[in-house]
């Protein structure tokens, strides 16, 4: 069902007189605003946008002129695609094609567009990485070629792989977490992992992956050669969370750090709990964003119960608000692909404490308060310090202008699409 909305040239046309008359970023949000109405249609087998011509499909012009050119359009993209995004329950049938044709840049890209419902991070990333893709379908120039006729396929995770893999195929790993902690996995997890998922990255031409010591664990666990294996960082984007007061309401009056929590042990977050009754930090309380972790509720019967304020899943608006309201934010995982929540705290100028642990080390040099992930008192320790001395507001701003211009979404793309350049001949 794939309508290829951006690939006629009377559309291409006006997006691209667009850009040229206006030069500015009321012209990359609109083609985002149709890039997105062509990703929601795909998921959702609806019309894409309000009107529609005598084919019963709504033309590129028709959407633009249904634009008020002083509303900023990207806020509505982030609520059609928010944080938590949908996956279907099992035994659902989701209404989405297998792959989503695209021609950029001279490459005949078949996106698959199973990731693109998943409610994890991993379905936030093939969402965005799609956003941008089309986004640059529509602002190519016409004369730049046919695209060649040999089809890349591209899967944005190896949990959304087919059995078999077409050829000339891309498939992003974000990480092996599994097969690195065997023992506080679900054996499920763990047999999923080695009768579907290694023989899907094996099988793949290339791989791509968010951080080089994710690149090191999968050409090491799994034996898939390192010239195999790309590094493509994640894009970060907060520059449109705007601040939502209406989480004041719970979270608390005295000065709180925030741990972005999960049901997975490899975050680590009893470390934290566990530092909240020392003596450096028991000044402080502690808000936890998420599912409340395991372990959670004996902590809870400790002196800690008073100061531990469970907030469970926010939007990015409340995010912000909750981040910059507190003294920093906590992220004591035992390893992270990437590690985007400490990314965002910092591009929303909020000072980090992190564990000493992959990704973070990779990423994060310089930054941020390292800890040891296994010594409490550390952790005690060093919220009581950022507390008493963070840093000044320009060393914090220098930091995000930093972060911004090393983690986005354009710069992402770029290096994916090099990658699959490699395929191309």
């Amino acid at each position: 069902m794939a309508l290829d909305l951006l690939n006629h040239e009377e559309e291409l046309k006006v997006a691209k007189e667009l850009n040229y008359l206006l030069a500015s970023k009321y012209a990359q949000e609109v083609v985002n605003r149709v890039a997105n109405d062509v990703i929601s249609t795909q998921l959702s087998g609806g019309h894409v946008g309000g009107g529609q011509n005598k084919s019963g499909r709504t033309s590129f012009s028709e959407t633009l002129r249904s634009l008020n050119p002083e509303r900023i359009i990207r806020k509505a993209i982030r609520k059609r695609f928010p944080k938590q995004g949908t996956v279907p329950r099992s035994g659902e049938s989701v209404d989405c094609p297998e792959y989503f044709p695209l021609s950029v840049e001279g490459l005949n890209i078949q996106f698959g567009t199973g990731t693109l419902v998943d409610r994890r991070g991993v379905g936030r990333v093939a969402r965005e990485i799609l956003r941008e893709l089309i986004r640059r379908q529509a602002l190519a120039t016409l004369d730049v070629g046919p695209a060649c006729e040999k089809p890349i396929h591209f899967f944005p995770s190896v949990h959304w792989c087919p059995s078999d893999l077409p050829p000339r195929s891309v498939v992003m790993v974000h990480d092996v977490i599994p097969l690195l902690f065997e023992g506080i996995f679900q054996r499920s997890t763990i047999d999923e992992w080695k009768q579907r998922y290694i023989h899907s990255i094996r099988s793949a031409d290339l791989i791509v992956t968010v951080s080089e010591s994710s690149s090191e664990d999968i050409s090491r666990v799994i034996g898939v050669p390192k010239e195999k294996i790309h590094v493509v960082y994640n894009g970060v984007d907060v520059l449109e969370w705007e601040e939502d007061e209406s989480v004041d309401l719970l979270t608390p009056d005295a000065p709180y750090f925030v741990c972005i929590g999960s049901n997975d042990y490899h975050k680590n977050i009893d470390v934290v709990i566990k530092a909240m009754s020392l003596g450096d930090a028991r000044d402080y309380h502690l808000v936890v964003v998420g599912k409340s972790p395991r372990g959670f509720s004996a902590e809870l019967n400790s002196d800690n119960r008073g100061k531990i304020h469970p907030v469970g899943r926010l939007t990015d608006g409340q995010l912000a608000r909750v981040l910059r309201q507190s003294q920093g934010l906590l992220f004591p995982s035992l390893y992270e692909g990437f590690g985007l929540p400490p990314l965002e705290a910092l591009m929303l100028e909020v000072p980090c404490i992190c564990s000493a642990r992959p990704a973070m080390t990779e990423l994060l040099p310089g930054m941020v308060i390292f800890c040891d992930a296994d010594k409490p008192q550390d952790w005690a320790h060093a919220m009581q310090h950022l507390a008493n001395t963070p840093p000044d507001a320009e060393i914090r701003s220098q930091i995000a202008s930093r972060l911004r211009g090393q983690f986005n979404w354009e710069r992402s793309t770029d290096l994916l699409l090099s990658v699959f350049n490699r395929l191309k001949s």
